[in-house]
């Protein structure tokens, strides 16, 4: 049971709950942000990204016999700048993601200690970013008309730091502020779970995953993009029970991330231009295993990230523009994280 672990699908038909909670810190340094300005002056800024984020894991399989099970996961997630700039630049969002899977377990053979099983799964998110340059980017572009008032009024509303009637028209700052996401996609993972002996197993994923993304400002309209990401991941694990109530886990997983972008002439992206990440995390976690029906553990990770999609974010949200027309590439990022669960088994 210890073979459930974080970064990895399991093989196993079981009937349990799942609850979790994760801490990710996440440090991105030397990021540039370049972009031209309305009047065509090219500016650049370079700056450490730090971010904190906040999830809240759910989950639930019911097995329907011992070859099928159906399950529902849900991941609720908080994001903040962990910096000045980070604040500035990437502000905070909430967001949530419901991922709706089946299992199938083809193969099991008891005396050599093998299983194969099958998951497919549908991947449902949505969220809403809040940064806070997009107001300057409002201001922006609306000082001239301020300045040229006859009444003077929007001035006046300037001073008095009411920027709604500042911005005029029924603008509002709210809205310039905030980037709305929806993301929606499915695919399926085959992995092979192997016992050696009773204390050690190992488990083996590979997998693959399609979605489309939209993301949405006032500033800069629409932003599309189709994903096509594939991993593989490699798990084992100890088992020292009934000896000892103790459960050890050590994981591994490589992600190679491919986007494909519409068009947008105010961000800058050109239509069709592509992103491509490849992604490694290493997690591990130790797991109290002295009942058959609850599973307690704790696990940390370290993750490195070519986190390309990134800069897209901040040029939305902001009415950069990606010179050339492609996504900046950026620095690697690291993550590390710490999460606690619990798995109730029925």
């Amino acid at each position: 049971e210890s073979s459930y672990g974080a970064l990895m699908d399991s093989a196993f038909v079981a009937t349990n709950l799942y609850a979790g909670t994760a801490v990710e810190l996440y440090h991105q340094p030397g990021v540039s942000s370049t972009y031209e300005t309305a009047s065509g002056v090219t500016q650049a800024k370079e700056y450490d990204r730090d971010l904190v984020f906040l999830r809240l894991l759910y989950g639930f399989d019911y097995a329907l016999g011992e070859q099928v099970a159906i399950g529902l996961d849900a991941d609720y997630l908080a994001e903040v700048g962990a910096n000045g700039d980070s604040l500035l630049l990437r502000g905070g969002q909430t967001g949530f993601l419901f991922r709706p899977n089946l299992t199938v377990r083809v193969y099991r053979d008891a005396d050599s200690g093998t299983q194969l099983a099958l998951i497919g799964h549908g991947s449902f998110g949505a969220g809403i970013r809040a940064v806070p340059q997009g107001m300057l980017a409002a201001l922006s572009d609306a000082i001239d008309s301020i300045a040229d008032d006859p009444s003077g009024a929007r001035s006046q509303c300037l001073a008095a730091g009411d920027l709604d009637c500042a911005l005029g028209d029924g603008a509002s700052v709210g809205d310039a502020t905030k980037l709305t996401r929806r993301r929606y996609g499915g695919g399926g993972t085959a992995v092979w779970a192997q016992a050696m002996g009773r204390v050690l197993g190992f488990q083996v994923a590979l997998g693959a995953e399609g979605a489309r993304e939209n993301i949405s400002t006032a500033l800069a309209g629409d932003v599309g993009a189709t994903q096509v990401a594939a991993h593989a991941g490699f798990a084992p694990a100890l088992n020292f029970a009934p000896s000892f109530p103790l459960g050890l886990t050590l994981e591994y997983r490589v992600e190679l991330n491919h986007s494909r972008y519409s068009g947008n002439a105010t961000v800058g992206i050109r239509d069709g231009a592509q992103t491509l990440g490849v992604n490694h995390r290493l997690g591990g976690g130790a797991y109290y295993t002295g009942r058959r029906d609850l599973l307690l553990g704790w696990t940390a990770g370290v993750a490195f990230l070519q986190d390309v999609d990134s800069s897209v974010i901040e040029a939305a949200a902001s009415r950069a523009t990606t010179l050339g027309g492609e996504p900046m590439e950026q620095p690697r990022a690291i993550v590390g994280s710490a999460q606690f669960e619990m798995r109730y088994f029925f």
